[in-house]
């Protein structure tokens, strides 16, 4: 998976399984689980993608935000994606690194470090300034 490209920065594109460079996401009109696929975030802000991560799930990086994305339980299909907004700090260009489990970042407005990490007691991802 990549995303945030020039042309289409708030698109993530995943390759066809098995398959790594094939991004062709109309294989005759059939979706099934393997098949590539686009996906927009759909916001009501341009939510430009800063930088991935894999975790628990995967973690999209924006200029607005911090999103997770899952696939409700099961691995991330064409067919099966959830994608939901954590928080609203935003991230800089500087590249997220994660030490110790925590995903550590710089906030967009280039004055806060900030941590993202999973908590089990509310189910989802929650930040540390």
């Amino acid at each position: 998976m990549f995303g945030g490209t020039r042309d289409a920065p708030e698109t993530l594109f995943g390759s066809v399984t098995g398959d790594f460079f094939n991004f062709d996401d109309k294989t005759g009109g059939t979706v099934i689980d393997s098949s590539a696929f686009k996906f927009t975030l759909s916001t009501d802000e341009i939510h430009i993608i800063r930088d991935l991560k894999s975790q628990r799930d995967l973690e999209i990086f924006t200029s607005q935000g911090e999103h997770s994305m899952n696939g409700n339980g099961n691995s991330i299909t064409p067919t099966n994606v959830s994608v939901k907004l954590q928080t609203r700090y935003g991230c800089s260009r500087v590249r997220v690194v994660e030490v110790d489990g925590e995903l550590i970042f710089s906030s967009a407005n280039l004055k806060e470090i900030r941590s993202f990490i999973y908590n089990f007691t509310t189910d989802r991802y929650c930040q540390r300034q």
